[in-house]
């Protein structure tokens, strides 16, 4: 017992069961949030059931994981295919054959990533005839001779992101 000078304090035993009161309410609320995340977890379920929720979210997991592993294969052959498309455009307007004819002559680069793909190049004649030229590009080369203004095509549209 406690006690002041040889006698009981009643206002010990107050603050004495206050402190008490406060604990088993701190308690209850713990066992309550404790309680709402295991039927959170259960999900309704007994916790007989406990194997059969924990292989449930097993499987559930699994299933992710595949989603997961298909999305980044999903992903990968994407960006190889990226690689190879048409990503590096660019046109130059010229004229080839001196005074009285408008730039009406040009040069078309349609490439991908790694400068690999075809210039075109269509020349316009003052008397309105006109040839067209396509050569294919790799990496930026031609086997076949290319213009001053292809090679300066290629470059511009290499130079574009």
């Amino acid at each position: 017992m406690i006690t002041v000078f040889g006698r009981l304090d009643p206002s010990m035993i107050a603050i004495g069961a206050a402190i008490g009161l406060l604990w088993l309410i701190a308690l209850q609320v713990l066992c309550i949030v404790l309680w709402l995340k295991l039927r959170r977890i259960f999900r309704g379920k007994g916790a007989s059931d406990l194997e059969a929720v924990m292989a449930g979210h097993g499987a559930e997991l699994d299933a992710i994981h595949r989603r997961e592993h298909d999305t980044k294969e999903t992903i990968a052959r994407i960006r190889a295919h990226l690689d190879r498309a048409l990503s590096q455009v660019n046109v130059i307007r010229f004229n080839p054959f001196g005074a009285g004819v408008a730039e009406q002559s040009f040069t078309v680069a349609l490439l991908d990533s790694m400068g690999s793909g075809v210039v075109m190049t269509c020349l316009q004649s003052g008397d309105g005839s006109s040839r067209v030229y396509g050569k294919p590009v790799e990496q930026r080369i031609s086997a076949h001779r290319l213009s001053p203004e292809e090679e300066k095509a290629i470059d511009e549209a290499m130079k574009i992101r």
